[in-house]
This record gives structure tokens, C-alpha cells and sequence, in this order.
């Protein structure tokens, strides 16, 4: 029997472990202990403590994603040994830290541990008995997005949240399944500021307005009758056609911090600004939080949301409001021949925004971006979030990764026919492979074509699956997750004028330490870590694949002598330490070019480049063999 507790925790503990063992380089990694039955474990020394954690491994991870057997223990200098729970276990980590790092001991952050694991806690108890909803490979865009209830497999506090009371928290979160109804505001055209390059072309407000009329005719039609008005509201007919006023969406958790400031209450007060309060249809959390669907709507919006999410307050800046169109132009720019050679990679754009201020620069919490959406109705059946991929399964069962793999093996008719372990790893390496082809190779083309990387880690990242179970289509969202190589963007401004001025440009070393992190640490290593622990096939496999494909890219001639090489050479790997930006509390958002704190973490694909040569002439050696064994069906019975 699952208890949502245990689970939470044992979770909670494996993350904070795994970022701890990666962003310190510490560790000591035994075959075997008598300390514990024999089991593997690994020693971390917390030297400025004198004493010893000591964690049981029931999975070994090449690329760091370990997954360890609760209890875990501390031993102290006299080598007693006792039992230690999430929150003593996460002190000593986080105490150990300060003392090399110089800091204070971050209270803020120890919150936000135990705040994550109680929220995992609950998403547990909620979804336990729904993993029809949340792991099976023929669901539709939602379920995908709303399925994430681990999180960031490298995050410490992937589930915590400051901002929500408890039944905000219920309605307005992804994991919970949460729907709600969105609260509007009608402003008059003078504090409207708006822009567009939506097609066909369309402003803001008309976009907006166009798409609550439509939830309004589908809300009465549903009723059997135009409802009537609430006479203690202003009549929403009348602000829907009169060209004065433009009507502003927010999330209903922003209307309450809207409702609390000067500001607001000034234009209300002037009449500028009336409450309409909730109107239309219900929409859906996404995996974001503050970007919300409905499967009839043509379009998305991504709201400010004035809460904190992990270490971060989810607020839509003005600058990037613009830098959302002026993605949209340099698309139009690079798609024609993006998709001469890769025509199954996609952008998902925000076309359009709109936000109420004096002033051109002025924040006001009402900022807005509108986001096409290519997953109405069919055309969302098997769109799945990356990130999905990366899931445990809440209720112990097989991950969606596993089901999608034994349905092909089933597809296939190999099942029964063939030794099953053997057509599993030939299966999730063909079906890897394609993967990358829609996803890895698309965007280094991109980036050296045209000096463009793309922050596509796995929550930017929706792959839809064919009707065969195969990958056939790659979508990359976030308008914010642009960067423009300085090197490059002379040549992108004979095309766009302007663009050397852009607030996404920066210095190619900044560029490629992103780029690193984010297509080669965050995503494919955190797909090849998902294969593994599924039990589908060795994370080495998929090392060597990966390298395979990186090598093999010799027509980027820009990139591959530079930026591949050392991916493939280069001793470590650079990346995003999200447990010691966070015992600086450090909020990377606002943080001057949005910089985190990066680590060094052993680069798996250096011992893999080692090993390449031998591996290829084995494979030449053993091939006529192994080509007989697929020919022999399996002896066991049944």
C-alpha cells in the first residue's frame, strides 16, 4: 500500500541528495556496507560538522540521478549510527553548505524544503488512484501538462509555493488538476498599452475580447438560455463592443494582490478601471502555474503572478513583453529555412501582449502575454511536456516512458517473440535516436546557422508522439528563452533591424554555458537518466548514442570544433546550481542578466569518448551474432 508520506519524503530526500552530491563534487560511493545489510550506499562527509551522512543507493546513476532507500543515517565522530528524517537530514546539508560557502545558514531555504515535500505530499493523496490520468502514452496536452507532480528531478524545493492560501492552492495548481474561472478588469484605452504579430493580424484587446464573447455563446449555449445579467456588476455585453475600453484577463489569485495596491485603486477610483470580477469558461493550470489552457480556445495566456514558485515570484517583465514580438519577428526571419531541413521542429509563440500603465515602462501586475495554441481539441491528443518523461509514478506502477516503450514492443509483436530485456533496449534506442532528431539536431543547426540557443530544458518542451508511439513532432515554447550569440547578431540584423540593441543578446560565453546546461545537462541527460531508471535500458547506452550524435554533426562547421568538441573533451560540464543559488537566496529572475550560480559536474560523455573506439569495433566483431539472436524466438514459456 502506497503512503503518500513515505513516498513525498523519499523523494524529497533523493532530490536533495543528488543536488547536493552534484553541485559539491563530494561523495564517497561504496560497493557495499555492513552498516546497513550490505547495500550499496555513498558517504558524505560534512566536514565543518565532524560528522558523516550515510545513504542507502537502490539505483546508480551515471549522470547523477541516483535513487536511494530510506532511512538515511548520520554517523558522528564516535561512529554512532542513527536514523535521520527529511528536516535533520536537510539542516545538516544546508549548515554544512553555509560553512563553506561564508553564508548565514538559510533559514528561508530549510522552509522551503519541508514546504515542497508537504505540497508533494498532498498532490500524492490527490492523484494516487488516477494513473490512467497521468502516465498513459494516449493522453491529451493537459493531462501531460498537469502530470508533473514530482517536479524538477534537480530542484530542492521543486513543489514549494509562498502566495497561495489553501484553497487557491487547490484550485489554481497543475498537480491538483485545477480548473478556475479567470477575473477580469475592463480598462479604458488611455493606461491600455498593447502590442501584436499575431496571424492573421489582430491586436490584443480584439483578441481577447473575440475569445470571451465565444466562452460567453458557449457558456449560454450549454445553459439553454442567455443568463441573466448580475445586476450588482457592470453589464459585460456593453464593454465587449465599445471600442473605449479593452478587457484584461488576470489569474484570480493576481486580482487579489491587484485589488491591494494604491495604483489600482486610484484608476478605479477615476473610473479607468472597473472589476468585472470571474467571467467565461473555466481554465486549466499548466505546468507553469501562471500560463492557462482551455482545449476549444485558439490561444493561451501567460499571467504575472505575484507568488513565489521554488525561489522565484512569476512576473511577467515589461521588456520582455516586447522581446515576445520581437522573438516572433526573427522567427519569421529563420523559419522558411529552419523547416527546409528540419520541418517537424516548432515555436510555440506569445504573438501578442498587452498590460495597463502611464507610462511606457511602468509595471502595473496587469502584464499579459498571449500565446498561440497549436493544442485545441484533437490536435492535443499525445502532445506531451517533455518533463513528463523524467515522472515516478505516484501509485509504484510503470512511468510513462516504460508504457510507451512496452506498447511499441507490443506493437511490434516482439513480445514473446524475442527476450523482452532485449527488445526493450532496442526499442527505447531507436526511439531515443528519434528523439534527438527532432529536438538535438534541429537546434544546434540553429545555433550555428544563426547564433540562436534556445533555453530548451524539458518544461519548454513538448514532443508529439505519431500513432505509431514514435516521436513525430517538436514544439519549443517561452518567449523568454531567446539568446542571441554576439558574435552572430550582426548577421541577424541585415535581416532585422534593431536587433543588435536586443535585451537577449549576450556574450557567446554566456551563450554557451546556458546552452549546455539547458539542451545537453537539463535535457538529454535528463531523458537518458529517465530510460535508466525505468529499467528500460543502461544510461551508458544512451551516453554512447548521444555522443554518436554529437559526433557525427561535422556539417555545423561553425559549432563543432568549438562548442560540440568540448561537450564531447571537456572534463565537466557546466551547470545550474539550483540548491546553492538558493542558499544565497538569490531570486535568478531578478538577478542581473537572470544569472544563477553555476557548478562543475563530471562530464559522462568524456568516459564515454574514451571507450568510443573500442565500442564501435565490438559492435562490427559481434554484429552477425547478435543480428541471429533477433532471429530466435524467446525459449521461456508463456
Amino acid at each position: 500500500m502506497i503512503d503518500p508520506m513515505f513516498t513525498a519524503e523519499q523523494a524529497t530526500v533523493s532530490t536533495l541528495l543528488n543536488c547536493y552530491l552534484r553541485e559539491t563534487r563530494s561523495g564517497e560511493w561504496m560497493a557495499s556496507s555492513p552498516l546497513v545489510g550490505q547495500a550499496p550506499i555513498v558517504r558524505i562527509k560534512l566536514s565543518a560538522l565532524h560528522l558523516t551522512i550515510i545513504a542507502p543507493v537502490c539505483y546508480h546513476s551515471e549522470t547523477g540521478r541516483h535513487r536511494y532507500r530510506l532511512p538515511i543515517y548520520v554517523q558522528s565522530a564516535s561512529h554512532e549510527l542513527r536514523p535521520i528524517r527529511l528536516t535533520t537530514l536537510a539542516s545538516l546539508l544546508l549548515e554544512q553548505i553555509a560553512a563553506s560557502e561564508g553564508t548565514s545558514f538559510p533559514e528561508k531555504l530549510l522552509k522551503r524544503i519541508v514546504n515542497s515535500c508537504r505540497n508533494l505530499e498532498g498532490y500524492i493523496r490527490t492523484r494516487l488512484h488516477h494513473s490512467d490520468s497521468l502516465y498513459e502514452p494516449n493522453l491529451r496536452f493537459l493531462d501531460y501538462e498537469q502530470s508533473l507532480l514530482f517536479g524538477h528531478p534537480f530542484h530542492p524545493n521543486a513543489k514549494s509555493r509562498e502566495g497561495f492560501n489553501s484553497e487557491e492552492h487547490f484550485h489554481c495548481s497543475p498537480e491538483t488538476g485545477g480548473r478556475f474561472k479567470l477575473h477580469y478588469f475592463a480598462a479604458h484605452h488611455t493606461i491600455v498599452k498593447e502590442g501584436s504579430q499575431w496571424k492573421p493580424s489582430a491586436s490584443a484587446s480584439a483578441l481577447i475580447k473575440r475569445n470571451l464573447l465565444g466562452e460567453l455563446v458557449q457558456e449560454s449555449a450549454r445553459t439553454g438560455a442567455i443568463q441573466r445579467e448580475d445586476k450588482t456588476k457592470p453589464a459585460i455585453h456593453s464593454f465587449l463592443h465599445d471600442p473605449a475600453y479593452a478587457l484584461v484577463p488576470v489569474h484570480p489569485v493576481q486580482a487579489r494582490w491587484l485589488l491591494q495596491q494604491p495604483h489600482v485603486d486610484r484608476w478605479m477610483r477615476d473610473g479607468l478601471l472597473i472589476n468585472l470580477g470571474g467571467l467565461g469558461e473555466s481554465y486549466a493550470a499548466t505546468s507553469s502555474i501562471r500560463t492557462v489552457y482551455r482545449e476549444s480556445a485558439h490561444l493561451m495566456y501567460k499571467f504575472s503572478l505575484h507568488v513565489k514558485i521554488t525561489n522565484s515570484v512569476r512576473v511577467n517583465k515589461r521588456g520582455e513583453l516586447d522581446r515576445a514580438l520581437e522573438a516572433c519577428q526573427v522567427l519569421d526571419c529563420i523559419e522558411p529555412r529552419l523547416h527546409e531541413v528540419h520541418p517537424q521542429f516548432h515555436f510555440i509563440r506569445d504573438s501578442a501582449y498587452l498590460t495597463l500603465g502611464e507610462t511606457e515602462g511602468e509595471e502595473s501586475g496587469f502584464e499579459l502575454l498571449i500565446r498561440e495554441n497549436p493544442f485545441q481539441g484533437d490536435d492535443g491528443k499525445r502532445a506531451i511536456v517533455s518533463a513528463s518523461f523524467t515522472q515516478e509514478a505516484v501509485d509504484g506502477s510503470k512511468p510513462l516512458l516504460a508504457r510507451i516503450i512496452d506498447q511499441l514492443i507490443m506493437k511490434q509483436g516482439l513480445n514473446g517473440q524475442c527476450d523482452e530485456s532485449v527488445a526493450r533496449v532496442r526499442i527505447s534506442r531507436g526511439w531515443f535516436q528519434r528523439y534527438m532528431k527532432l529536438t538535438l539536431y534541429p537546434m544546434l543547426w540553429l545555433y550555428n546557422e544563426y547564433g540562436i540557443a534556445l533555453e530548451a530544458h524539458l518544461q519548454n518542451s513538448v514532443i508529439v508522439l505519431g500513432e505509431d508511439g514514435y516521436p513525430e513532432r517538436f514544439y519549443y515554447r517561452d518567449s523568454q528563452g531567446y539568446y542571441y550569440a554576439r558574435s552572430m547578431i550582426g548577421y541577424l540584423e541585415q535581416d532585422i533591424e534593431g536587433i543588435k540593441e536586443s535585451g537577449n543578446g549576450f556574450d557567446d560565453a554566456i551563450v554557451e554555458e546556458r546552452f549546455g546546461y539547458y539542451l545537453i545537462v537539463n535535457h538529454m541527460l535528463g531523458m537518458i537518466q529517465s530510460f535508466g531508471r525505468a529499467g528500460l535500458v543502461s544510461e551508458k547506452v544512451l551516453l554512447f548514442d548521444l555522443y554518436e550524435a554529437l559526433q557525427s554533426m561535422r556539417d555545423l562547421h561553425r559549432i563543432y570544433n568549438g562548442l560540440i568538441a568540448a561537450w564531447l573533451g571537456k572534463k565537466e560540464l557546466r551547470i545550474k546550481a539550483n540548491l546553492i543559488t538558493q542558499c544565497w537566496d538569490i531570486d535568478e529572475l531578478e538577478n542581473e542578466l537572470e544569472q544563477a550560480v553555476y557548478a562543475q559536474m563530471p562530464n559522462p560523455l568524456h568516459e564515454i569518448g574514451a571507450k568510443a573506439a573500442l565500442i564501435r569495433k565490438a559492435r562490427q566483431v559481434t554484429a552477425p551474432w547478435r543480428d541471429q539472436e533477433r532471429l530466435v524466438p524467446s525459449q521461456r514459456s508463456g
